[in-house]
C-alpha cells in the first residue's frame, strides 16, 4: 500500500500493521482519507508536545530512517471520545498526544 504521502515501509511495526487493518475495516476509503487530511492540517499547525506529559519530542511523521520508531510519533487525541459523542474534526475537540498517554487515556472523559 502506498500512497504520494504515507509510504508504509517493507518491515513496518507491528503496532503500525495492526491499526492500519482495523482502520481499514471500521472506516470507508472516504473516510480514510478525510481523517489523513485532517491529521495532517492539525498537526501542521499544532505544537508537537503532549498535553498530558508535556513530553516535546513528538514527531508528524515516520523518519524515513528508522521507520519502526512509532514512540514519538505525534497522535491526536479527541477530548471528549468520539465514542461517547464527540466531534471527530472539530478542532476544540482534538489535542496532540503522545501515544502512551493515547492509549492510556482511550475513551476516558477527563
Amino acid at each position: 500500500m502506498k500512497s504520494s504521502r504515507h509510504r508504509v515501509s517493507k518491515n513496518p511495526h507491528i503496532q503500525s500493521l495492526a491499526a492500519l487493518v482495523k482502520l481499514t475495516i471500521k472506516y470507508s476509503k472516504e473516510e480514510l482519507r478525510d481523517w489523513i487530511a485532517f491529521r495532517d492540517r492539525f498537526l501542521s499547525t499544532s505544537e508537537l508536545k503532549c498535553v498530558y506529559c508535556g513530553r516535546t519530542d513528538l514527531v508528524k511523521d515516520q523518519p524515513e530512517e528508522d521507520p519502526i520508531q512509532l514512540s514519538n510519533l505525534a497522535t491526536i487525541d479527541h477530548v471528549f471520545p468520539v465514542s461517547k459523542g464527540g466531534k471527530r474534526y472539530d478542532l476544540k475537540n482534538c489535542v496532540v498526544a503522545c501515544p502512551k498517554c493515547n492509549q492510556k487515556k482511550a475513551d476516558k472523559i477527563i
